[in-house]
């Protein structure tokens, strides 16, 4: 004999499930279970570590062109 659910065992298990997936989700963002060695979060913070350092070190070599060019300038 075939046992009946309930609809609010339905709406329970359905629950659940979303419940279940929204925590996978969520924990490959986070150091815990992430998919890469270090998670999502701090991976981009890294990446834009990385990024400011490479616009500051452009910065910093225009500025020094801009010196020089200035310097040349005045000697002539």
């Amino acid at each position: 004999m075939e046992e009946r659910m309930d609809p609010s065992d339905d709406i329970v298990e359905a629950i659940d499930g979303l419940a279940r997936a929204i925590h996978g989700g969520l924990s490959q963002l986070g150091n815990g279970n992430a998919s890469t060695p270090m998670g999502a979060f701090e991976a981009h913070g890294a990446a834009m570590l990385e990024a400011a350092e490479n616009i500051a070190s452009a910065i910093r070599e225009l500025s020094i062109s801009i010196d020089t060019f200035h310097l040349q300038g005045r000697s002539d």
